[in-house]
């Protein structure tokens, strides 16, 4: 709370600012961009304390942690989020939590640059592969790779899985993460 409340402290004092600065001055679009970052940190800590409280879902099956991560998102956004896991198996762990936090890296893009108002989440296993696809119905992509993105590739990668991110042909961006089907244990 006490970090909260001095964010929003900065947040009114840059808005007050800039009511005081003319629209056209080079020094209201500093201030709104230093706005807008002093909002993404609010964001981002709302979100790990949300973390701490209820868990990083990485302990639930995947499909119980993509539908809390669903409801979480929808919550605090004006997105829908549809979830549909169709597969016969249940990753290990390690796997398991490696898509999972590909999902919520997706899910964090889409909150922050797509301007989206649907994502849908998809789980499937597709011959040797299980993947994961978020769709969104927003802007597209961008063509810059955050380090959210990069690091996601690499721990996909690091278990013989992968990462495209592309634009989709309905509109929008298409999230692909996939990893071996061979990490699959068979549910009983």
């Amino acid at each position: 709370d006490d970090i909260g409340q001095t964010l929003y402290r900065i947040h009114y004092g840059i808005e007050d600012l800039r009511s005081r600065v003319d629209a056209d001055n080079p020094v209201a679009a500093e201030l709104a961009h230093i706005g807008e970052l002093v909002n993404e940190v609010d964001g981002s800590l709302r979100a790990e304390l949300r973390s701490l409280q209820y868990g990083t879902g990485e302990e639930l099956a995947l499909g119980s942690a993509l539908d809390e991560l669903a409801e979480v998102t929808e919550m605090e956004t004006n997105l829908s989020v549809s979830v549909h896991v169709e597969t016969d198996c249940e990753l290990s762990p390690p796997t398991r939590i490696a898509l999972y936090r590909a999902a919520r890296e997706a899910m964090t893009n889409v909150r922050k640059h797509s301007l989206a108002t649907r994502v849908e989440v998809r789980v499937q296993r597709q011959g040797d592969q299980v993947r994961l696809q978020v769709l969104d119905d927003g802007v597209g992509i961008i063509d810059d790779e955050g380090l959210g993105l990069t690091t996601t590739r690499e721990r996909l990668e690091a278990i013989g899985g992968g990462l495209k991110v592309k634009p989709d042909r309905r509109g929008g961006t298409r999230f692909s993460a996939w990893v071996p089907a061979s990490e699959c244990e068979v549910e009983t």
